[in-house]
């Protein structure tokens, strides 16, 4: 059996370093990759709840659903370092009451050694709203790791550089703004395996907020389950008070996570969300990630439906709410702050905190609102059915009419690995 120390330095997609357990076996031919291995927990806590996550995690890794290839990194042997394709992860479960369970994992590594092309295939469009803003209005932009070389953005009449770098707490971004509106663009990079994950979006679950691969997570109480979606500039998770949401976002100096309360409001009465209850994911790659929360009002038994996504590089986190009924909804910061209305000509398009320095909270809206500056609250003008709005902060590089115009200017991303 191999030692512990050589599996500490190997890194599976989105798992952190260290947690593979004892490397048993590790075998490559130049393009074909197999490792088996065993994992126990350490400490004295819920064993089964502990491989349980590993156990998802590794099975995670082969899910085709949203990222078909995977980066594998073995500090020990940089010659193995690589993007993986066709990744089979096999686990058994019988010796999960015992404390520990073994895997094994294949895959076939991609053209281009270590540094195979990537393609960000992008799809844009000025994002439906009661505001008459219209394209010219709004920028469209695409977001990948800064340490990326070779970068193309797929717009031929203009210069392949970033417009500005934002530092994430997992790494630099390249942010790069379509000056020339929305088109459909293939954008071309190169990338380290190492740096794949670069401010990527991501989310973390459970006591210990491990990563989430794939879609399947053990664990989907939100109710008693700590979640939490980020970016590494702005992050959403459950607020210490029940029901609420708390957003986050890196400070001035990149290096702070100044964290608001909001509270969700519904109906004629102002009924108040009091707490989460389910947790899905949605999708789950490094230029997006979007979870569906269920929440409920008491004992109301509305359905009721929060969509939450953040993007690679974007310091808002939007939201999609949803409901059985014309009752949404209002959005409220906690505790009450004065705010001050943001504007597009006579619309009304979001509000933002009044006083103190910056980093300041804004919220905005695509639908038609209305909105109270006393308490900082923003609501639908006329109630409805779903209610879509994004939370982030300003600072001094990204002003709230830059945030406004990246919101509406909405460029999905998703992104392949071609040979070079």
């Amino acid at each position: 059996m191999t030692t512990t120390p050589l599996a500490a330095g190997i890194r599976l997609g989105r798992m952190p370093y260290g947690i593979l357990g004892n490397l048993e076996t590790l075998e490559f031919d130049g393009e074909g990759l197999s490792m088996s291995g065993r994992v126990a927990p350490v400490g004295d806590g819920d064993r089964v709840a502990t491989l349980a996550v590993r156990r998802e995690q590794l099975l995670g890794l082969a899910s085709p659903w949203d990222t078909t290839t995977q980066p594998i990194i073995v500090r020990d042997d940089p010659s193995i370092t690589g993007h993986y394709a066709d990744l089979s992860v096999r686990t058994d479960i019988d010796h999960m009451g015992s404390g520990h369970f073994r895997w094994q994992l294949s895959g076939r590594r991609l053209l281009g050694r270590d540094v195979p092309g990537h393609e960000l295939h992008q799809v844009g469009g000025l994002r439906s709203n009661s505001h008459a803003v219209l394209v010219g209005s709004v920028s469209p932009w695409a977001a990948i790791p800064a340490a990326a070389t070779e970068f193309f953005s797929g717009e031929s009449s203009a210069s392949s550089t970033f417009d500005l770098t934002r530092v994430s707490d997992t790494g630099s971004v390249g942010f790069y703004i379509y000056a020339t509106g929305f088109n459909r663009r293939i954008a071309y990079f190169v990338c380290p395996p190492e740096n794949h994950w670069d401010g990527a979006a991501l989310i973390t679950l459970g006591a210990s907020l491990h990563p989430v691969t794939g879609r399947q997570v053990w664990d989907s109480d939100a109710a008693t389950n700590s979640w939490r979606i980020g970016n590494g500039l702005v992050r959403v998770s459950q607020s210490a008070t029940a029901g609420e949401l708390l957003v986050e976002s890196i400070g001035v100096a990149n290096s702070t996570w100044t964290p608001e309360n909001y509270s969700l409001r519904y109906d004629a009465a102002g009924s108040l969300i009091t707490a989460f209850t389910t947790f899905t994911v949605l999708v789950n790659t490094p230029e997006v990630c979007s979870v569906r929360v269920g929440m409920r009002a008491g004992a109301n038994r509305h359905r009721q439906l929060l969509d939450i996504t953040v993007r690679r590089g974007d310091r808002l986190a939007e939201f999609t709410w949803r409901t059985d009924e014309n009752l949404l909804g209002r959005v409220s910061h906690d505790p009450a702050e004065a705010a001050t209305d943001l504007t597009v000509g006579a619309a009304t398009v979001g509000i933002r905190e009044t006083a103190g320095a910056l980093p300041k909270w804004v919220i905005y809206t695509p639908a038609a609102a209305t909105t109270d500056t006393v308490n900082g609250t923003i609501e639908r003008t006329t109630q409805w059915p779903s209610f879509p709005f994004a939370i982030g902060m300003t600072n001094a590089t990204d002003s709230t009419d830059d945030l406004r115009k990246y919101y509406l200017g909405v460029n999905e991303c998703w992104q392949s690995l071609v040979g070079r």
